[in-house]
């Protein structure tokens, strides 16, 4: 059984339902696939806008945990936009994640979510 983790992110008015809507999905997608989320692996980040990075500690908190050696193989997310809505940046923790060994999935798409795949799934 893969360990994996959630990221779970919403900037809108609906804060709270959004959040508990995107966790649901994405422990139903773990169970689905036999992987186990532990509930310090669940990050989340409430109000703060995608273009900002810095002010987002559950963002920073998952980021922290992959180095030495991330505990979690998987990391859950609705849509990859949730990572952050700058390109680079987004690219560079997705790389970030790959060098650790996390596969990146996105329930919303149903697959995982690689480098060379396109940057809206």
């Amino acid at each position: 059984m893969k360990d994996a983790a959630i990221y779970a992110r919403t900037s809108t008015a609906h804060i709270n339902d959004g959040l508990n809507r995107q966790i649901d999905h994405a422990k139903a997608y773990a169970a689905e696939q036999g992987w186990a989320v532990a509930d310090e692996h669940i990050f989340v980040d409430a109000g703060p806008s995608g273009v900002q990075y810095e002010e987002r500690p559950g963002f920073s908190r998952l980021m922290n945990v992959l180095k030495p050696r991330p505990p979690f193989h998987v990391l859950i997310m609705a849509e990859v936009s949730r990572l952050g809505r700058d390109q680079v940046k987004m690219a560079e923790a997705l790389e970030q994640l790959a060098e650790a060994g996390v596969q990146v999935c996105c329930y919303g798409a149903g697959r995982e979510r690689t480098l060379d795949a396109p940057t809206h799934s």
